[in-house]
């Protein structure tokens, strides 16, 4: 997560391009439940988003198609113009246009190691089709619904950082913390950079992806999907709460 100030933390909805993130997202959603998207094109449209918010901006409201770099990466996102509140929908559904067709001018190329999604394709391509099928087209839109329920989710005061050295509490509700899972899960949120003295961790699965297909990299995928689909079968009703402590004596 990234520090707002010395004591709290942003959220994804917090950041100035969520509501094109939001958009896109929901689009990404709709193709996989529609069985009209691969998961090649799915690994283009989270390399797209994840460029987006770690540039921490959306793209401009012109729908020219964006060029991509011999990397296999889209290349950084200009600022959107600034525009009046009453043209705001407006402007958003340019911004998701705009991604939509980064994406469009990558999906015929194969996803470069260096992008977030490389490593989930990997895997996906190694397991029975049926079980790539379930994750693309039954757990992934699941999990994209869970993550943008993290803006009517989140709690009405901001999140303290608990520093060591400092007694402190939070109490989180369970299906907050799950939203919360996963956003990281879809690398939702900015990561810090090495100039920054922020001690924060990175909590996006970026790492994690990496070490795909590796078989105990995989073991894990597993028991992390098996707790999203457990939280689905419930129909992602979590009640009760998450005390997180820190005590120093």
């Amino acid at each position: 997560m990234e520090e707002e100030d010395a004591n709290t933390l942003t959220l994804p909805p917090d950041r100035p391009g969520w509501p094109a993130v939001r958009g896109f997202l929901v689009e990404l959603k709709g193709r996989l439940m529609g069985r009209d998207i691969d998961e090649q094109e799915t690994g283009w449209y989270m390399q797209v988003l994840y460029t987006t918010i770690q540039s921490d901006r959306v793209p401009p409201t012109s729908t020219t198609t964006s060029t991509t770099s011999t990397r296999g990466r889209p290349p950084p996102l200009p600022p959107p113009p600034p525009s009046s509140s009453g043209g705001q929908g407006e402007a958003v559904r340019s911004q998701v246009q705009a991604m939509r067709s980064q994406v469009q001018a990558s999906v015929k190329k194969k996803l470069s190691p260096t992008c977030v999604w490389y490593g989930v394709l990997k895997f996906l391509k190694k397991v029975p089709k049926d079980e790539a099928n379930k994750f693309l087209h039954s757990t992934l839109p699941r999990i994209i619904e869970m993550a943008l329920r993290i803006e009517e989710l989140r709690p009405d005061k901001s999140l303290p950082v608990c520093r060591a050295q400092d007694e402190s509490t939070v109490v989180l509700s369970r299906q907050f913390v799950c939203s919360v899972v996963a956003s990281f899960f879809l690398c939702l949120f900015p990561e810090r950079t090495r100039d920054k003295t922020s001690k924060m961790n990175i909590v996006n699965f970026t790492s994690f992806f990496k070490h795909l297909p590796i078989p105990s990299q995989v073991a894990k995928l597993r028991c992390i999907l098996h707790y999203f689909e457990c939280v689905i079968e419930r129909e992602m009703n979590l009640p009760g709460q998450i005390v997180f402590s820190r005590k120093f004596k």
